[in-house]
């Protein structure tokens, strides 16, 4: 547990956050980051983010000045990889807040220097995010590495509509992302608690283990995928299922939005039973048959059956777009935490929730 710091002679105190201290850090984030349709600062969607995930309770730190006043804040996402047998802790960085009326003073520095020493403490083994632009330099002061550019890629259905939506966007800058039910053909998708309830799932998810091999990837469990999707407080998420004699042999979760005017859907994971590139296309073609969309947008990297699926169904690269992945190695050299091939990660491991 983090200790009350005081940082040199600045007018603040670092400390760990307090059971009743919800009401003010939710203010905070509101007056410095806003929110949106899918990233409310409500205590339901603080509670089912930071207290409730299977791999801990987040680790939070805040700023406090004088007079007892919440200034700034910064929270770690617990998380768990696997790669092979292996089991390896992190962290992402996730929410960060500044008051308006204390920047310039450290407080997103000293914060995050703070919580990186806890977490080292702890036995953490890395730290990891997607900063944007304006904080990456930042992070990268800090010890962070560019791990190098994720780069999400899109299969169109309606191009037409494609092109006239993104010329619109263009034009009118218009990019609010809304959550919609209204994207699914009259063949719903199941809600992911089927999934999740499966007698199957923990069959799937060990096959799929082994399908990721040595890469770095997210460990997956029943409670992971209860607590990231069906559980999420804000968005839909939906799967399809391919069974033959009762068992899984993949599945898909996805969600839907509305973005530029345009129908998208959002394709976060894909499970497989083995590395078969046709059993891939396949889920993708079942997800297809489940939407009313515009386009679909993944990702996963290259070397990866799922990617061999998504080039094999004509998904394409959009230049200019992409999330830069950096870390921040804390139990040794950076290693393989280097190279963006080595790290097995979804639209679900990287999308911001």
């Amino acid at each position: 547990m983090t200790v009350q710091t005081k940082i040199s002679d600045l007018p603040y105190t670092i400390r760990p956050r307090k059971e009743d201290d919800l009401a003010a850090m939710l203010e905070l984030m509101r007056l410095s980051l806003g929110e949106s349709a899918v990233l409310q600062r409500t205590d339901e969607m603080w509670g089912w983010k930071h207290e409730i995930s299977p791999f801990g309770r987040s680790h939070v730190l805040l700023a406090e000045n004088d007079e007892g006043r919440i200034i700034g804040l910064r929270a770690f996402l617990r998380w768990e990889f696997q790669r092979g047998d292996e089991t390896l802790r992190g962290v992402r960085a996730v929410d960060t807040a500044t008051h308006p009326e204390f920047r310039r003073m450290g407080l997103f520095k000293n914060l995050t220097l703070q919580a990186v020493d806890d977490v080292r403490a702890e036995g953490v083994d890395f730290v990891f995010n997607t900063p944007n632009d304006q904080s990456r330099p930042g992070y990268l002061k800090m010890g962070w590495n560019t791990v190098g550019l994720v780069e999400p890629g899109i299969m169109v259905l309606n191009y037409p509509r494609f092109v006239l939506g993104m010329a619109k966007a263009k034009l009118l800058k218009r990019s609010a992302e809304t959550p919609s039910k209204t994207h699914f053909a009259r063949n719903e998708p199941l809600p992911v608690t089927e999934l999740v309830q499966h007698d199957g799932l923990d069959t799937l998810l060990l096959a799929d283990t082994a399908v990721w091999g040595p890469m770095l990837h997210t460990k997956r469990s029943q409670a992971y995928l209860d607590w990231r999707y069906a559980k999420h407080p804000t968005i839909d998420y939906r799967t399809v299922l391919l069974e033959e004699n009762g068992r899984i042999e993949a599945a898909a979760i996805f969600r839907s939005n509305s973005r530029f005017g345009l129908r998208e859907i959002v394709l976060t994971e894909m499970l497989l039973a083995r590395a078969d590139r046709s059993l891939a296309r396949k889920l993708i073609a079942a997800v297809k048959s489940h939407v009313r969309a515009d386009y679909i947008v993944s990702y996963f990297p290259n070397g990866s059956a799922h990617r061999d699926a998504l080039q094999g169904s004509k998904f394409r690269r959009i230049p200019g777009q992409g999330m830069t992945l950096t870390s921040n190695p804390l139990s040794g050299p950076p290693g393989e935490l280097e190279a963006l091939d080595r790290w097995g990660l979804s639209m679900g491991d990287i999308e911001l929730f």
